[in-house]
């Protein structure tokens, strides 16, 4: 049941991922923080979901992190935000994706978007209940 959390969180921030893609970002590997950056098997599940590296980082309040490098680079602190990242952000593990695993994780991906979006209106619904 835990592991299959794990890959619906996973699942829905590749939605997000693509969205980012969609737009021409080429996202090459992905860093996650937090408590959730501590387990070795979730961060190897974003690996093979993505389709990417997944690189563990030092600092446990990422969204901090990231918020001020974004600040930074906004108003002419650091030139980018890849050079604050390169600078600033100590980087611990790195998962690489394991290419057997990806047909499977295809295959349930397809199944998790065709679930989550004929879901979408009754959970609308749902929310107007008082």
């Amino acid at each position: 049941m835990a592991r299959a959390i794990m890959e619906g969180v996973c699942f829905e921030l590749k939605r997000t991922l693509e969205i980012a893609e969609g737009t021409g970002t080429n996202v090459r590997s992905i860093f996650t923080t937090g408590g959730g950056a501590r387990s070795s098997l979730w961060s190897q599940i974003k690996a093979d979901i993505y389709e990417r590296p997944v690189q563990t980082v030092v600092a446990s309040e990422g969204g901090v992190v990231g918020s001020a490098l974004l600040a930074a680079a906004g108003v002419g602190a650091i030139p980018s935000v890849s050079a604050g990242v390169e600078r600033w952000v100590v980087r611990d593990r790195t998962f690489q994706p394991e290419p057997a695993r990806f047909p499977r994780y295809e295959r349930l991906y397809e199944v998790f978007k065709q679930i989550h979006d004929r879901l979408q209106e009754p959970f609308e619904r749902l929310a107007l209940i008082p």
